[in-house]
């Protein structure tokens, strides 16, 4: 076990008020160019890999779509878990996710290791890139933007890659130091909001006048709790990261909705709020429509508020039964995720569809205890049904993207043909694996 390391954290007031950025920034996965790979060219490659990995498929096909994986693309700022250098690093480290590479050629072994070595440190140029780009914008008195912060453009994302790579680092520290700065509040025209609050709309045609305050994986609430909960499941310090924890915790139970006709089985989040929302405390002119049960929505923060409220559970502390309590309500809204109405609303895919919540509700069901485990795992068998239905239907020729197109869907089926977690834990892309790697290693060294 490696030492733990202590986040500097410091009373949580409001900092000064933020001063408008120069410009809003996207809020969604980057597609890919000419130079540079993103994990809609690497799709292929990683179920390739975790195809090799479980023994359902040659190594020799894993092995080409490793090697033509660029060992030097784009490492400028641009560069996120999802574009350039570090989407690139991903894929080759699915392929020994346990520490090692199960191929008998030592070549083969040693050339692999070189590629990582080159993507490693193109991945730390980056990170100390954004960190710094990050620190310059805080200082100028400017919010952050969903592409600085996020999971698929910004430092949350390479802080999944970091947290596999350089573990117990110094940078991994400075990351984690990052995400714990963006729960302290911060004032917006007199109104106290948290960290990562953003000037700029969620999205193209999204209005949200003064910005808005992101709940989702992507960009908000629940990708900064899942992430430092897996940091702690991972060997920080609890007693470090428990007041961030239990702020997000809060937003979440603050932020809950009521069932209602759309929503009927648990209560649900909205995808985001805006600063004078947070003024009165309630959500104005937006209903239940907005709650779907995908990974990029409910069934994503419901598996981000389940892990993080499970880690805060642990032990005897002052609040931990309220924490095993606000488990079973995130708990019980995956359910509702489940049935048989919610499920007829998704398409295929990663992001936005039912591979996304069947790989999230598989995660989430490993974790459960007692009846929750069983309940949720009754519900994943019809779900199971749903997407080998969409498997089936799957037209020849169709994208191979990951997020969207035939990869993702694929290797969400993967996951229910064995029964079992991802081999190569490439769902860590989606912050819902818990712990980043697995308690033993295999057999020979990998790097």
């Amino acid at each position: 076990m490696r030492k733990n390391r202590t986040p500097l954290i410091g009373r949580r007031t409001a900092r000064r008020p933020f001063a408008a950025p120069a410009r809003p920034a996207p809020n969604a996965p980057t597609t890919s160019t000419a130079t540079s790979t993103t994990l809609d060219d690497v799709g292929p490659a990683l179920l390739a890999v975790e195809l090799a990995l479980t023994g359902d498929g040659p190594w020799s096909t894993a092995l080409t779509a490793i090697k033509q994986i660029p060992t030097g693309p784009d490492a400028t700022s641009r560069a996120s878990l999802f574009l350039g250098a570090p989407a690139a690093a991903f894929a080759l480290d699915a392929a020994a996710a346990d520490g090692y590479l199960q191929v008998p050629d030592a070549e083969v072994v040693d050339d692999a290791r070189r590629r990582q070595s080159v993507l490693d440190g193109y991945l730390l140029e980056v990170v100390e890139q954004r960190l710094a780009g990050a620190a310059a914008r805080a200082q100028a008195g400017r919010p952050p933007t969903s592409a600085e912060l996020g999971l698929t453009d910004g430092i949350l994302g390479l802080g999944v890659l970091l947290l596999r790579r350089a573990p117990g680092s110094e940078l991994m520290q400075q990351v984690i130091d990052y995400i714990v700065g963006l729960t302290r509040p911060v004032l917006v025209d007199g109104v106290q909001v948290p960290g990562w609050y953003v000037h700029h709309a969620p999205a193209p045609g999204e209005a949200t006048p003064g910005g808005h305050v992101n709940l989702t994986m992507a960009s908000g609430a629940a990708g900064l709790l899942a992430f430092l909960a897996t940091c702690v499941r991972a060997g920080y310090s609890l007693e470090s990261l428990r007041t961030p924890l239990q702020d997000l915790l809060d937003w979440f139970v603050t932020w809950k909705q009521p069932p209602s006709a759309e929503w009927p089985d648990s209560v649900w989040w909205p995808r985001w709020v805006t600063p004078s929302e947070v003024q009165t405390g309630h959500m104005a002119g937006r209903d239940e429509g907005e709650a779907l049960p995908s990974w990029s929505r409910v069934a994503g923060m419901a598996r981000a508020v389940q892990m993080g409220a499970g880690v805060l559970a642990e032990g005897r502390h002052a609040r931990s039964d309220e924490a095993r309590k606000v488990r079973m309500m995130a708990e019980e809204a995956l359910l509702a995720c489940l049935t048989d109405r919610q499920v007829r609303r998704l398409g295929g895919g990663l992001w936005g569809g039912l591979a996304g919540l069947y790989q999230t509700g598989h995660r989430a069901a490993a974790e459960a205890v007692g009846p929750m485990e069983i309940r949720l795992k009754h519900r994943m068998s019809a779900v199971g049904d749903a997407l080998r239905a969409q498997v089936a239907a799957q037209a020849a020729g169709a994208p191979d993207d990951l997020w969207s197109g035939r990869s993702g869907l694929q290797l969400a089926a993967q996951t229910l043909r064995r029964g079992t977690a991802p081999t190569s834990r490439w769902d860590a892309c989606l912050l819902i694996t818990g712990n980043p790697r697995p308690a033993a290693p295999r057999s020979g060294t990998w790097s």
